[in-house]
């Protein structure tokens, strides 16, 4: 699911989400309990040939999605990308 913390800012404090689909599978999901909250990445694969990735972070996240980079607060997040 591609769930990390980022190298200056230990304990989850800020996060690095960078989910890598791969296509023999039709989603994959992981949560993480930290202490600033829940983490979860979730990808599932829809018609049209299309990822969808709902992401939820406690904490000020990175999100790298098909090479695209995101600076998100804390919150929910849907993406897509092309198969």
């Amino acid at each position: 699911a591609g769930i990390n913390t980022a190298e200056d800012a230990p304990g989850y404090e800020k996060i690095i989400i960078k989910p890598t689909p791969d296509s023999r599978l039709d989603w994959l999901g992981a949560s993480l309990e930290t202490r600033h909250g829940l983490v979860s990445s979730k990808w599932t694969k829809q018609e049209n040939d299309f990822w969808r990735y709902d992401i939820v972070t406690p904490s000020e996240t990175t999100i790298v999605i098909d090479s695209k980079t995101y600076e998100v607060k804390p919150g929910t997040y849907t993406f897509y990308s092309k198969l």
